[in-house]
């Protein structure tokens, strides 16, 4: 397919994942869930997101993932799924890389929105 110019990371995605390319399927899933958040499609977001996931993708890649999920959750007003997503992917990644920032500060944000206080101070 994107040798004859097939562009949308959706498409493609799908195309690797039943072509049993699972992990080249997550890598392009990332993106497409990003575009569909950046266009607030957001059940577009959390649909891309299942999928990337259930191709059980690289820790890292799973962590950029429940990221963009927890952020669909958030505009959604689903304080609670967000803060679950962002907790999962804060354990997947090491402390000293930006990715772990990204999901702390998000946690932080869902966390104080559901009034989980002993979660947020901990945090800090």
């Amino acid at each position: 397919l994107a040798a004859t110019g097939e562009r949308d990371p959706a498409v493609l995605a799908e195309h690797f994942a039943r072509g049993g390319a699972p992990e080249r399927a997550a890598h392009l899933y990332l993106p497409a869930a990003e575009a569909a958040l950046g266009g607030n499609d957001f059940a577009r977001t959390l649909e891309l997101i299942e999928r990337g996931l259930a191709c059980q993708p690289s820790p890292t890649r799973r962590a950029r993932l429940l990221l963009v999920g927890a952020e669909a959750h958030r505009w959604r007003g689903e304080h609670g799924l967000a803060a679950e997503q962002a907790e999962e992917a804060l354990g997947l990644v090491t402390p000293s890389v930006a990715l772990f920032f990204q999901a702390a500060g998000l946690l932080a944000l869902t966390a104080g929105r559901i009034g989980k206080t002993d979660r947020l101070l901990a945090l800090s």
